[in-house]
């Protein structure tokens, strides 16, 4: 091996290390903090699909107000 190879070959581990431990400090942060309330945060989902199905679903239940029971 050369001199240039060693270097390319530690300059690639390095690299690697290097936004391995910024990934592992973001991550941190952001279990830290997971809703930020003034901010944006991996763990903000959009709930109106949930909240939908909710109403679909009590509208639906409401139709039928007293169960038919077979005598």
């Amino acid at each position: 091996m050369t001199r240039s190879d060693d270097f390319n070959t530690n300059l690639i581990i390095s690299g690697f290390l290097f936004m391995s431990f910024m990934y592992l400090l973001l991550l941190i942060y952001d279990l830290d903090n997971p809703f930020e309330y003034n901010g944006i945060s991996s763990a903000d989902i959009d709930l109106s699909s949930l909240e939908q199905s909710y109403h679909r679903l009590n509208a639906g239940l409401l139709k039928d107000s007293e169960p038919q029971i077979p005598v």
